[in-house]
């Protein structure tokens, strides 16, 4: 069988899986854009895939989108 440079050069790779700190249904807590004060208690909705760093978006209680589905940074929550 004849392979070319790239495919003989060529080794399958697995990136660095860097897990979230936060699940879909967790309580979390969001800090205010001032950083002066919380928001929340609100639910994480879903985890928003492959963004590095892991960014969030969140529901009130009732299931209605927080901020219309605003994707928050992983820097701006913290557990409730």
């Amino acid at each position: 069988m004849n392979h070319t440079d790239d495919e003989q050069h060529y080794r399958p790779r697995i990136g660095a899986y860097v897990a979230g700190k936060f699940r879909v249904s967790d309580q979390v807590y969001v800090t205010s854009d001032d950083g002066r004060s919380l928001l929340g208690p609100y639910t994480v909705a879903r985890v928003v895939e492959g963004s590095n760093p892991k960014k969030y978006e969140l529901e009130h209680d009732d299931g209605r989108s927080v901020e219309g589905g605003r994707e928050y940074d992983e820097d701006q929550l913290e557990f409730a």
